[in-house]
């Protein structure tokens, strides 16, 4: 046989040398087998290369399984059968040899693959992708991308990382294994291979220090949750328009030459060349800062940062632009175009690219200009203000005296309380309200009105911002950096425009349009705070619109963790608290969406959606119709329902203590529970047997009658509802055997007991002592015969079951020695016989 066996020399037949060497013996068939490992669950097809053409195989044999082969006169092939996680012996049976050739084949647990990321790659670009699951090691280290192997390296048993490439676009499976092999059992998980992005140009594609919204013009940007752009080493949200437009918000940055470029998924970015220069370039102040809105005059801007512009420079009032002439100072002097009353966006730009952030310019429908310096007063702020009144104008000037001081705006009065003096050079002002939208001329007067300034500084009565809605409406407290959209009305692009969150809480707003502005929310103690918007900076409309600030939920759990795919579970998202009243939430489980509500406590409670197969998936939990993520990452597991088939025994005592098997499919031991009519019960009163049986410790009751049997594999949240019976009843009772006695050793003796409660069914039995239980012939509910089994002598307790399990307090057989009389009842009787 093959082997190593030991060689040593004797020159007597008789004594050997203490020494001795090495003898392998090999068969006399080379060959050669692969793969040499698999999963446990089968299937793999190995291949037995044989070198000796003159042989034939005529059996295979896989730990003592014979396996269906396949010859091909140089190679056999057959399937691995479903084995236990081990090394097996595979052992090739020739065709006229009595030897065998032997293998090792070690066989490993079914890995499987949960979720991968980044799912979504670019066409001919290296993506090291995150593969999770379980069963990684040595014997599954490569991922299988379609019907390619990549290699790759195990981070843990239920991580493994690969270096993926696609030459090819499209939908592929995802599987791990080894190099012979995808190996995977555990569903198929798809990742998207699209064509790689390519920028070709930004608008504009130069911009100030502060930041702005860029347009990206390319190709192949996909709508994805991980759409971004890498702004030199700062990376940020893109925001997706079409398959060649993306638009993002650039951050605040030194000046200088950085490189710009996007991603479909957050790790492969585009490699164009593109680059987007920063200038520390802004309008510091425009003089003047409103005028006529027939045009036809100069202003001048002061501007930082002036000497990056090299090529024409224009200015832009709206949505007309007009050319800029550079001043020896370092500014820049435009020509006013005509325009309508109200407020236009004032930017510098050179050639088509703009190069300042706006600022405002107001045309009013007065004849002249306003130039600050002119006549006592040299200015007013704010400048602007709602129509019904009490902005307090600070105005600024020469020359004002504390007595018989009036404020002038347009055709209306004020003064008293309305005309505040602050010093010579500062008086406040209340407006009084307006009719109509509009510009007004300020005036101040320090006789009692008999004599008025005539210096013509503008004041712009408009309708007061107002506010409809936050979104989203609730935020992170104490953390910085996050946004809210405001929605509401008659928004103004202004340098004072801002949000106010609460009484102090105010922060620059961005505009958008007359409706929508966007705000950096300032960092906040927990609570609800009022959300309001104000053009001048002071001015606040009243609304009922809130904002809640809540503390960052941490250790957050879902209880349960699991679920059936039918869905309906009552998820209990543990660690989270939402003030109640502050509207719907929203749980994500994967791809589908749940319902989410909110308890009188704060609680928050998800119903799982239905799902098609069993696994796990990531849960994440949103506010306001999920434009608030107030938590993700939470796992949840899909399984199939488990399903109870029978219930053995089906009866029982109702002072309970019966142990009873319960038979289906699906079960697990995680969150096992049975539950018997209302009552509950789990471990240790519920084990798991395997995962088609379950032992119940079943519980007293107080009446008798028949109840459902379920099982619970989730903590109790969800049960079977399959309606198996259990039947309680009151316990089999004996009062005596007849005979009381018996002869031990002797098969064939019979006796009857008497007794209450005893039931017609298939598990009645008669129990003599501990173990020695016989099946039972019902006679009555009050009698029953049964065979007495073979014992040595003794005194017993003869009980009954109703179920094969239980019994009840017996009364006591004697099985005595052969031969021997111990009494005869009764011990008389009539001549004719007959008496028992």
């Amino acid at each position: 046989a093959r082997g190593n066996v030991s060689v040593s020399v004797s020159n007597n037949g008789v004594d050997r040398v203490d020494s001795f060497a090495r003898y392998e013996v090999v068969s006399s068939v080379r060959a050669r087998m692969a793969p040499s490992s698999g999963p446990a669950s089968g299937g793999t097809v190995v291949r037995i290369t044989v070198e000796d053409g003159s042989v034939e195989p005529y059996a295979v044999e896989v730990d003592g399984i014979t396996a269906a082969l396949s010859w091909t006169g140089s190679e056999l092939s057959f399937k691995m059968p479903a084995l236990a996680v081990k090394d097996v012996s595979v052992n090739v049976l020739w065709q006229g040899l009595s030897e065998r050739t032997s293998f090792l084949f070690s066989v490993f647990s079914d890995p499987s693959v949960v979720s991968v990321q980044p799912d979504a790659l670019s066409r001919g670009v290296i993506t090291v992708v995150d593969v999770y699951g379980a069963g990684y090691g040595a014997h599954v280290s490569s991922c299988w991308v379609g019907d390619t192997m990549f290699t790759g390296q195990v981070v843990n048993d239920q991580h493994l990382r690969c270096a993926i490439v696609s030459e090819t676009t499209g939908v592929f499976s995802v599987h791990v294994g080894n190099k012979d092999g995808a190996q995977s059992r555990g569903g198929v998980v798809d990742v998207t291979v699209n064509e790689p992005v390519a920028i070709s140009r930004l608008q504009p594609s130069r911009g100030p220090t502060s930041g702005g919204i860029v347009t990206v013009f390319g190709s192949n940007f996909a709508r994805s949750s991980l759409l971004s752009v890498a702004f030199g080493e700062d990376t940020q949200v893109g925001s997706f328009v079409t398959s060649s437009v993306i638009q993002c918000l650039l951050p605040s940055r030194f000046s200088g030459n950085v490189s710009f470029e996007a991603s479909n998924n957050g790790v492969d970015y585009s490699n164009s060349g593109v680059r987007f220069e920063v200038a520390d370039l802004h309008i510091d102040r425009v003089m003047p800062s409103q005028g006529s809105t027939r045009g036809g005059y100069t202003v001048q801007l002061v501007v930082s940062g002036a000497s990056v512009i090299s090529g024409a420079a224009f200015c832009r009032f709206g949505d007309f632009t007009i050319g800029a002439t550079k001043l020896e100072a370092g500014g820049y002097e435009c020509d006013v175009p005509e325009g309508d009353a109200g407020t236009a966006s004032l930017y510098l730009l050179e050639g088509s690219n703009v190069l300042t952030s706006g600022v405002p310019f107001v045309y009013s429908e007065t004849l002249g200009v306003q130039v600050y310096g002119e006549g006592i007063l040299s200015g007013i702020w704010p400048v602007r203000g709602r129509l019904s009144g009490g902005t307090l104008v600070s105005v600024r000037g020469t020359g004002f005296v504390d007595g018989g001081l009036q404020c002038r705006f347009g055709d209306q009065v004020v003064s008293g309380a309305g005309a505040r003096y602050v010093s010579s050079s500062l008086v406040a002002c209340n407006t009084p309200s307006s009719a109509v939208s509009g510009a007004v001329a300020v005036e101040v007067s320090n006789n009692d009105g008999k004599d008025f300034t005539s210096d013509g500084i503008q004041f712009v009565y408009e309708a007061a911002a107002t506010v409809v809605s936050a979104r989203p409406s609730r935020g992170i407290t104490g953390r910085s950096g996050q946004v809210v959209t405001v929605i509401g009305t008659s928004f103004q692009h202004t340098w004072e425009l801002s949000c106010r969150f609460g009484l102090d809480g105010s922060v620059q707003a961005l505009y958008m349009s007359s409706t929508m502005v966007s705000c950096i929310l300032p960092a906040q103690s927990t609570g609800i705070v009022t959300v309001g918007v104000s053009n001048n900076g002071v001015d606040v409309e009243a609304s009922g619109v809130g904002f809640e600030f809540m503390p960052e939920w941490s250790g957050v759990l879902l209880k349960p963790s699991r679920g059936p795919i039918a869905g309906g579970s009552a998820v209990t998202v543990v660690g989270a608290v939402v003030s109640s009243g502050s509207g719907p939430v929203t749980c994500v489980f994967g791809d589908e969406r749940g319902v989410g509500t909110v308890s009188a406590d704060g609680g928050v409670v998800c119903t799982s959606p239905r799902v098609v197969g069993g696994g796990s998936v990531f849960v994440s939990v949103s506010g306001d119709s999920g434009e608030s993520e107030l938590v993700s990452g939470l796992e949840f597991v899909y399984y199939v329902e488990p399903v109870v088939a029978r219930v053995w025994p089906a009866r029982g005592p109702v002072e309970g203590g019966t142990f009873v098997t319960v038979y289906g499919s699906g079960f697990s031991a995680e969150g096992l529970q049975c539950r018997v009519g209302e009552a509950v019960v789990g471990f240790p009163d519920a084990r798991l047997v395997t995962t088609s049986a379950v032992s119940c410790l079943l519980p007293a009751v107080s009446t008798v009658g028949s109840v459902s049997v379920e099982v619970s594999v989730n903590g109790g949240a969800d049960f079977t509802d399959d309606g198996e019976p259990y039947v309680y009843e009151v316990g089999a009772s004996v009062s005596a055997v007849r005979p009381s006695r018996g002869l031990s050793g002797r098969d064939g003796q019979v006796v009857t007991v008497v007794g209450t409660h005893f039931e017609h069914t298939r598990e009645l039995s008669c129990r003599f002592g501990v173990d020695g239980s016989v099946l039972a012939l019902y006679m009555s509910s009050t009698m029953v015969s049964c065979s007495v089994p073979v014992r040595g002598s003794g005194v017993v307790s003869v009980s009954v079951s109703n179920n094969g399990v239980d019994s009840s307090k017996g009364s006591l057989f004697v099985y005595g020695g052969t031969g021997s009389v111990w009494e005869v009842m009764p011990s008389h009787g009539p001549s004719r016989g007959g008496t028992m």
